[in-house]
């Protein structure tokens, strides 16, 4: 197979999710894995995505189980890059080069609950997805997490969910977040942070309030 990546996906390059079967635990995430998850880049904000090679953007969509998908084609082979923060500004038909920036990682999806923040990376030859690792290391090492180390990025995903940083309500969601707000049900804040206890108590209490019980 004439397959050569002239660039990584993301920088730096670490793999959270083989290729392959697999059970994650989370409710709609597919239990054979036909790419690789690729973790987020914890010293900046936003994490960039990188075209690996030169080709043309075949695809820019949503999709409710994969978010914001673009595929690039690249001639002999195909690389999908799903889960964006928001849609490529990329259209379908743009002429892209290695290391190009067509993205943001993010956490979109309508249908798997609890997903962090990553890169679902998939390579396609003819018609089929394969493994991708492989041509990721014939660019650079790729870096093996220890269990300590998956750990720490765990309590990394749950400290930014809980401070919800950087988070924005979905769209289905957008119109009774504001009347909530304007109730006075909620702050308006960390719209995908998880509850603490003392505002699950400050909730119930408003609540009990507003009912008169």
């Amino acid at each position: 197979m004439n397959i050569q990546f002239n660039s990584l996906p993301v920088v730096p390059l670490r793999i959270t999710s083989k290729y392959g079967h697999r059970n994650i635990g989370l409710k709609g995430a597919s239990t054979f894995h036909r790419g690789i998850d690729l973790g987020r880049d914890f010293s900046k904000q936003e994490t960039e995505i990188l075209a690996v090679a030169d080709g043309v953007i075949a695809n820019n969509y949503w999709n409710n189980t994969r978010g914001w998908v673009v595929i690039i084609d690249h001639g002999n082979f195909k690389t999908l890059y799903q889960h964006l923060k928001r849609q490529s500004p990329l259209p379908k038909g743009s002429r892209v080069k290695a290391g190009q920036h067509i993205g943001i990682m993010g956490a979109s999806t309508k249908t798997i609950r609890g997903m962090a923040m990553h890169l679902h990376f998939e390579l396609i030859y003819r018609n089929k997805s394969i493994d991708a690792e492989p041509y990721l290391k014939n660019i650079v090492e790729v870096e093996e997490l220890t269990e300590e180390q998956v750990r720490e990025i765990v309590r990394e995903e749950i400290k930014e969910a809980l401070s919800g940083n950087g988070s924005e309500v979905q769209g289905w969601a957008k119109k009774a977040w504001e009347e909530e707000t304007a109730a006075g049900l909620t702050t308006g804040e960390r719209p995908l942070g998880y509850m603490t206890r003392q505002e699950g108590i400050y909730l119930l209490n408003k609540i009990k309030k507003l009912f008169g019980k």
